[in-house]
């Protein structure tokens, strides 16, 4: 029999991507270590994030992690895609 200790609940993380933490890089690094704690394949979803523009990144970024991951923003761009994709579904 093996015991482990429990892991801690895992907090909302926030994101503002009006700051230096909003960047590309940093969310792929953010999404990676995500995948790690999870057990998920990193690279078919790196490749999606990659595959577009920044709101793709941001788009496949919110679909695999936006329950654990709150992005926020006050660009009228950003806010205004995400709120059309709300409608749509």
């Amino acid at each position: 029999m093996t015991i482990e200790k429990k892991p801690e609940a895992v907090d909302n993380i926030v994101i503002d991507l009006d700051g230096p933490n909003g960047n590309a890089f940093y969310l792929l690094g953010v999404a990676n270590n995500l995948c790690k704690q999870v057990g998920l394949d990193f690279a078919p979803i790196e490749k999606k994030m990659k595959k577009g523009d920044y709101l793709n990144l941001l788009k496949v970024f919110d679909k695999y992690f936006g329950p654990v991951v709150t992005l926020q923003t006050s660009n009228p761009e950003y806010l205004d895609a995400f709120m059309k994709e709300k409608v749509l579904h």
